[in-house]
């Protein structure tokens, strides 16, 4: 139990035989010679998409607190845009940030395709998949449609909600 550290000091002791983590552990194990990429790739999945993050804020906080939530957001896609242009240079903001060797964090996003846009369908599928395996107690997969908006991604990036993904 517990997060990918766990894991990977558990195969380090030859306590397990096989896990299946996330970056950057995966990176650390990679880097260190001793672990192995899988044959699929997250961008690739049907269950996410190629999501690594999302960012969710409580509808209180969103009504009450516009510009706040939405310079968060905007704050959001800036870190996006210096990954897309910069891979090396965000390598090093998160090797710093994290406590992790660059050559963790540069194989951490060495495969990450990075892209603000936010489909839909994948928001619902990670919401059945959470449901699915106990993370949250009801299934919202119906609901999510009437509680998400694109409004401030689309403000923050200057592209529509369909591009962003709301028909995707």
């Amino acid at each position: 139990m517990g997060g990918g550290g766990n894991y990977l000091k558990s195969l380090q002791g030859k306590e397990i035989d096989l896990a299946v983590v996330w970056h950057p552990f995966c990176a650390q194990g990679i880097t260190e010679g001793w672990a192995q990429y899988p044959t699929i790739t997250h961008n690739a999945t049907k269950t996410v998409g190629g999501l690594i993050a999302v960012l969710a804020l409580n509808r209180g906080f969103m009504d009450k607190q516009r510009e706040a939530a939405q310079r968060l957001v905007s704050a959001y896609v800036d870190v996006v845009k210096i990954a897309q242009a910069d891979p090396q240079r965000f390598a090093k903001i998160y090797a710093e940030k994290a406590g992790l060797p660059e050559a963790v964090t540069a194989e951490a996003i060495r495969y990450t395709r990075f892209d603000v846009a936010l489909p839909l369908a994948s928001i619902k599928g990670i919401a059945k998949f959470l449901f699915d395996n106990g993370v949250i107690a009801r299934d919202v997969t119906g609901e999510v449609e009437q509680y998400h908006t694109y409004e401030f991604l689309a403000r923050a990036t200057g592209r529509s909600a369909a591009d962003l993904g709301q028909s995707k």
